[in-house]
Protein backbone atom coordinates (compact mmCIF):
# COMPACT_ATOMS: atom_id res chain seq x y z
CA UNK A 1 0.00 0.00 0.00
CA UNK A 2 2.49 2.98 0.88
CA UNK A 3 4.49 1.90 -2.20
CA UNK A 4 1.31 2.41 -4.25
CA UNK A 5 0.62 5.55 -2.23
CA UNK A 6 3.83 6.76 -3.13
CA UNK A 7 3.48 5.96 -7.23
CA UNK A 8 0.27 7.82 -6.90
CA UNK A 9 1.75 10.73 -5.35
CA UNK A 10 4.52 10.62 -7.84
CA UNK A 11 1.46 10.84 -10.51
CA UNK A 12 -0.35 13.89 -8.99
CA UNK A 13 2.17 16.26 -8.64
CA UNK A 14 3.21 14.94 -12.31
CA UNK A 15 -0.21 15.68 -13.37
CA UNK A 16 -0.46 19.34 -11.23
CA UNK A 17 2.82 20.38 -13.03
CA UNK A 18 1.17 19.64 -16.69
CA UNK A 19 -1.79 21.45 -15.56
CA UNK A 20 -0.09 24.50 -14.45
CA UNK A 21 2.25 24.58 -17.58
CA UNK A 22 -1.52 24.05 -19.77
CA UNK A 23 -3.14 26.93 -18.13
CA UNK A 24 0.11 29.18 -18.91
CA UNK A 25 0.19 28.04 -22.14
CA UNK A 26 -3.31 28.74 -22.61
CA UNK A 27 -2.72 32.11 -21.47
CA UNK A 28 -0.55 32.96 -23.82
CA UNK A 29 -2.86 31.85 -26.75
CA UNK A 30 -5.09 33.89 -25.49
CA UNK A 31 -2.46 36.62 -25.34
CA UNK A 32 -1.38 36.11 -29.10
CA UNK A 33 -5.17 36.16 -30.97
CA UNK A 34 -5.61 39.31 -28.66
CA UNK A 35 -3.12 41.06 -30.29
CA UNK A 36 -4.13 39.40 -33.35
CA UNK A 37 -7.49 41.45 -33.31
CA UNK A 38 -5.75 44.16 -31.48
CA UNK A 39 -3.67 44.75 -35.03
CA UNK A 40 -7.09 44.63 -36.66
CA UNK A 41 -9.01 47.09 -34.65
CA UNK A 42 -5.65 49.39 -35.47
CA UNK A 43 -6.26 48.55 -39.50
CA UNK A 44 -9.94 49.89 -38.67
CA UNK A 45 -9.60 52.55 -37.35
CA UNK A 46 -7.32 53.59 -39.67
CA UNK A 47 -10.46 53.28 -42.49
CA UNK A 48 -12.73 55.10 -40.19
CA UNK A 49 -14.84 51.62 -39.44
CA UNK A 50 -14.44 51.93 -35.75
CA UNK A 51 -13.63 54.72 -33.82
CA UNK A 52 -11.39 52.78 -30.71
CA UNK A 53 -9.08 49.93 -30.83
CA UNK A 54 -10.97 48.08 -28.04
CA UNK A 55 -14.02 48.54 -30.35
CA UNK A 56 -12.85 45.38 -32.35
CA UNK A 57 -13.78 43.23 -29.28
CA UNK A 58 -17.80 44.54 -29.59
CA UNK A 59 -17.62 42.50 -32.58
CA UNK A 60 -17.77 38.84 -33.32
CA UNK A 61 -15.38 37.25 -35.59
CA UNK A 62 -18.05 36.55 -37.74
CA UNK A 63 -18.51 40.25 -38.16
CA UNK A 64 -15.22 41.41 -38.11
CA UNK A 65 -14.76 38.94 -41.95
CA UNK A 66 -17.79 40.14 -43.27
CA UNK A 67 -17.61 43.76 -42.30
CA UNK A 68 -18.96 44.64 -46.11
CA UNK A 69 -22.12 43.34 -44.35
CA UNK A 70 -22.43 44.74 -41.37
CA UNK A 71 -24.97 47.91 -41.68
CA UNK A 72 -23.70 50.82 -39.48
CA UNK A 73 -21.06 48.96 -36.87
CA UNK A 74 -20.55 52.05 -35.03
CA UNK A 75 -24.06 51.77 -33.95
CA UNK A 76 -23.57 48.21 -32.90
CA UNK A 77 -20.77 48.60 -30.83
CA UNK A 78 -22.22 51.44 -29.17
CA UNK A 79 -25.40 49.16 -28.20
CA UNK A 80 -23.08 46.32 -26.86
CA UNK A 81 -21.25 48.91 -24.73
CA UNK A 82 -24.61 50.03 -23.12
CA UNK A 83 -25.36 46.51 -22.64
CA UNK A 84 -22.20 44.97 -21.09
CA UNK A 85 -22.36 48.34 -18.63
CA UNK A 86 -26.01 47.35 -17.79
CA UNK A 87 -24.38 43.35 -17.44
CA UNK A 88 -21.74 44.66 -14.92
CA UNK A 89 -24.29 45.58 -12.40
CA UNK A 90 -26.21 42.46 -11.87
CA UNK A 91 -24.75 41.35 -8.78
CA UNK A 92 -23.44 37.45 -9.05
CA UNK A 93 -24.70 34.77 -7.21
CA UNK A 94 -22.12 32.73 -5.22
CA UNK A 95 -24.73 29.59 -5.95
CA UNK A 96 -27.42 28.89 -7.81
CA UNK A 97 -30.52 26.57 -6.86
CA UNK A 98 -32.85 25.99 -9.60
CA UNK A 99 -36.49 24.62 -9.65
CA UNK A 100 -39.71 25.53 -11.74
CA UNK A 101 -40.03 29.36 -11.13
CA UNK A 102 -38.43 31.78 -13.26
CA UNK A 103 -34.78 32.98 -12.06
CA UNK A 104 -34.63 36.94 -11.76
CA UNK A 105 -31.34 37.83 -12.64
CA UNK A 106 -31.63 41.11 -10.62
CA UNK A 107 -32.52 39.64 -7.40
CA UNK A 108 -32.15 41.53 -4.25
CA UNK A 109 -28.55 40.77 -2.45
CA UNK A 110 -29.53 38.28 0.55
CA UNK A 111 -26.43 36.91 1.30
CA UNK A 112 -25.47 37.51 4.82
CA UNK A 113 -21.73 38.61 5.77
CA UNK A 114 -19.97 37.78 8.97
CA UNK A 115 -19.50 40.76 10.94
CA UNK A 116 -19.54 40.54 15.21
CA UNK A 117 -21.35 43.13 17.16
CA UNK A 118 -17.84 45.46 16.87
CA UNK A 119 -18.05 45.59 13.68
CA UNK A 120 -15.39 43.49 13.02
CA UNK A 121 -15.30 41.09 9.54
CA UNK A 122 -14.12 37.50 9.85
CA UNK A 123 -13.08 35.18 7.03
CA UNK A 124 -10.80 32.29 6.36
CA UNK A 125 -6.97 33.09 7.28
CA UNK A 126 -4.88 31.80 4.55
CA UNK A 127 -1.19 33.01 5.19
CA UNK A 128 -0.58 34.36 7.99
CA UNK A 129 0.59 38.15 9.66
CA UNK A 130 -0.50 40.52 11.10
CA UNK A 131 -0.52 44.39 9.37
CA UNK A 132 -2.36 47.28 9.18
CA UNK A 133 -2.84 50.04 6.09
CA UNK A 134 -4.93 51.84 3.93
CA UNK A 135 -7.76 49.78 2.25
CA UNK A 136 -7.58 49.75 -1.83
CA UNK A 137 -11.00 48.09 -3.16
CA UNK A 138 -11.18 47.07 -6.77
CA UNK A 139 -13.07 45.09 -9.11
CA UNK A 140 -11.06 44.47 -11.73
CA UNK A 141 -7.80 44.87 -13.21
CA UNK A 142 -9.07 47.70 -15.10
CA UNK A 143 -10.04 49.33 -11.82
CA UNK A 144 -6.15 49.10 -10.67
CA UNK A 145 -4.32 52.00 -9.04
CA UNK A 146 -1.31 52.34 -7.16
CA UNK A 147 -1.21 49.34 -4.86
CA UNK A 148 1.89 49.90 -3.05
CA UNK A 149 1.55 49.84 0.71
CA UNK A 150 -2.07 48.67 0.72
CA UNK A 151 -4.12 46.25 1.70
CA UNK A 152 -5.68 45.11 -1.91
CA UNK A 153 -9.12 44.20 -1.39
CA UNK A 154 -10.95 42.64 -4.42
CA UNK A 155 -13.90 39.81 -5.25
CA UNK A 156 -11.30 36.87 -6.19
CA UNK A 157 -8.18 36.63 -8.27
CA UNK A 158 -6.44 34.80 -11.03
CA UNK A 159 -2.64 34.52 -12.37
CA UNK A 160 -3.28 38.29 -13.89
CA UNK A 161 -3.37 40.02 -10.50
CA UNK A 162 0.22 38.35 -9.71
CA UNK A 163 2.07 41.71 -9.91
CA UNK A 164 -0.28 43.56 -8.17
CA UNK A 165 -0.43 41.29 -5.34
CA UNK A 166 3.51 41.69 -5.21
CA UNK A 167 2.98 45.12 -4.37
CA UNK A 168 0.37 44.89 -1.66
CA UNK A 169 0.74 44.79 2.11
CA UNK A 170 -1.93 42.09 2.30
CA UNK A 171 -4.76 40.54 0.46
CA UNK A 172 -8.20 40.27 1.59
CA UNK A 173 -11.01 38.46 -1.02
CA UNK A 174 -14.94 37.64 -1.08
CA UNK A 175 -14.38 34.09 -2.50
CA UNK A 176 -11.70 31.25 -1.84
CA UNK A 177 -10.88 29.04 0.28
CA UNK A 178 -7.44 27.43 1.25
CA UNK A 179 -7.11 26.22 -1.77
CA UNK A 180 -7.82 29.03 -4.15
CA UNK A 181 -5.83 31.37 -6.09
CA UNK A 182 -5.49 34.23 -3.84
CA UNK A 183 -4.36 31.83 -0.84
CA UNK A 184 -1.56 29.85 -2.88
CA UNK A 185 -0.26 33.01 -3.86
CA UNK A 186 -0.33 35.02 -1.31
CA UNK A 187 1.53 32.27 0.77
CA UNK A 188 4.40 32.05 -2.10
CA UNK A 189 4.68 35.66 -1.93
CA UNK A 190 4.44 36.01 1.88
CA UNK A 191 2.09 38.46 2.38
CA UNK A 192 -1.05 37.88 4.79
CA UNK A 193 -4.55 36.89 3.07
CA UNK A 194 -8.12 36.77 4.16
CA UNK A 195 -10.71 34.51 1.90
CA UNK A 196 -14.20 34.30 1.62
CA UNK A 197 -15.48 37.59 3.53
CA UNK A 198 -18.79 37.78 1.44
CA UNK A 199 -19.94 41.73 0.46
CA UNK A 200 -16.25 43.14 1.77
CA UNK A 201 -16.11 45.18 -1.39
CA UNK A 202 -19.22 47.07 -0.58
CA UNK A 203 -18.65 47.16 3.27
CA UNK A 204 -15.01 48.77 3.22
CA UNK A 205 -14.18 51.72 0.94
CA UNK A 206 -10.88 52.56 -0.34
CA UNK A 207 -8.87 55.04 2.24
CA UNK A 208 -10.29 53.10 4.99
CA UNK A 209 -7.59 51.98 7.58
CA UNK A 210 -7.76 48.22 9.32
CA UNK A 211 -6.08 45.60 10.69
CA UNK A 212 -6.21 42.40 9.34
CA UNK A 213 -5.13 39.10 10.68
CA UNK A 214 -4.13 36.32 7.62
CA UNK A 215 -3.78 33.90 11.11
CA UNK A 216 -7.21 34.23 12.50
CA UNK A 217 -8.78 35.60 9.62
CA UNK A 218 -10.00 38.97 11.98
CA UNK A 219 -10.56 42.24 10.09
CA UNK A 220 -10.54 45.19 12.09
CA UNK A 221 -11.76 48.87 11.58
CA UNK A 222 -9.44 51.37 12.73
CA UNK A 223 -9.54 55.06 13.74
CA UNK A 224 -7.52 57.36 11.99
CA UNK A 225 -6.78 59.19 15.86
Amino acid sequence: MNILCQHLKKKALIGIAYRESSRLNRTRIYGMVRQIFRDIGQDLVKKQIIDQVEDVFFLTKEEIFNLENLENPSSLIATRKEKLVDDQAIVLARRLVFNEKIVEKRASQTQHFKQNSSGDLHGIGCSKGLVRGRVLVVDSLQDLSDVRGKILITKMTDPGWVYALMQAKGVIAEQGSLLSHTAIISRELGIPSIVNVPNVTKILQSGQHIEMDGRSGLIRRLTDD
